[in-house]
C-alpha cells in the first residue's frame, strides 16, 4: 500500500533522523542487481550536508520491494 509506506517513511524521518526531514535531494551513484536482489547506494542531500543512503530490493513477480534501507549508517526498522 503505497500510501501506508510513505506514512511510514514520514515516521522514520521524524522519529530517528530528524535533520533529514527537510531531504531536498537524493543521489545514487552506486547501483548492483543480480537476479532477483537489487542494492543501491549513495546520499541525500540536507540542509546540513549530505547523509550516505543504503537500500537493498527484492524482486518477487513483476514487482521490486524494499528489504531494507540504511541511513547514516543506521538501519531503519
Amino acid at each position: 500500500d503505497v500510501e501506508r509506506s510513505r506514512g511510514l517513511g514520514d515516521v522514520y524521518k521524524r522519529q530517528l533522523l530528524p535533520p533529514l526531514v527537510m531531504q531536498a535531494d537524493s543521489t545514487f551513484t552506486n547501483r548492483s542487481v543480480n537476479n532477483s536482489n537489487a542494492t543501491m547506494g549513495g546520499f541525500l542531500t540536507t540542509p546540513q550536508g549530505n547523509v550516505p543512503v543504503n537500500v537493498t530490493l527484492n524482486h518477487r513477480g513483476a514487482i521490486w520491494y524494499i528489504t531494507s534501507v540504511s541511513l547514516g549508517g543506521q538501519m531503519l526498522q
